[in-house]
């Protein structure tokens, strides 16, 4: 590799590194409706994910479509092209999926999830057995005590109130993994 492409690949990952970083932690604070629910809403690293993926993906089928290879593996590079596209359409559906799935609200002693088929349910935070942290998927588990967990990303806007509201004191960074009782 050129030391120019090892340049640019070190100023990248760190570029993204310092906007994941700053979208985590400032995170935009959601405001109450008329009713006095706070909802979480999509946040820019999740948007950022969304959008940027949808669009690398018709950058990636243009590519493909359009303007193709004139170089001796052209048919190997195109396979892998068509695949990267694909991937990256798949992974900006499933983000999109997983940021719209369900709505998350809170009031008071309340919080109320409201899934995209089905019918909203309504936990008294009372309830709440525990709160861990999953580095695996990156979500804090909200369990209650007849099971039901509902599952919050750190990269949705208002997540650190909500964990706040609970009462449990969101560090900084991301939680380390690890189970947090009430």
């Amino acid at each position: 590799m050129a030391p120019s492409a090892i340049a640019s690949g070190l100023i990248g990952g760190l570029v993204a590194t310092v906007f994941l970083g700053w979208a985590i932690n400032n995170a935009r604070r959601v405001s109450a409706d008329r009713e006095g629910w706070s909802t979480l809403t999509p946040g820019a690293a999740i948007w950022a994910a969304i959008l940027g993926s949808a669009a690398f993906s018709l950058l990636l089928f243009y590519v493909y479509f359009f303007v193709g290879s004139a170089r001796a593996d052209a048919e190997q590079q195109m396979m892998y092209c068509l695949a990267l596209a694909i991937a990256f359409a798949l992974g900006s559906l499933a983000t999109a999926c997983f940021a719209f799935s369900s709505t998350v609200s809170w009031r008071d002693a309340e919080l109320r999830v409201r899934p995209i088929f089905g019918p909203p349910v309504l936990k008294r935070l009372t309830d709440l057995e525990a709160i861990e942290f999953r580095a695996w998927s990156s979500m804090f588990h909200l369990t209650f005590s007849d099971g039901y967990v509902v599952k919050v990303s750190p990269y949705m806007s208002g997540t650190r109130q909500l964990l706040e509201h609970i009462g449990h004191q969101p560090s900084d960074e991301l939680d380390p993994p690890g189970r947090y009782t009430r």
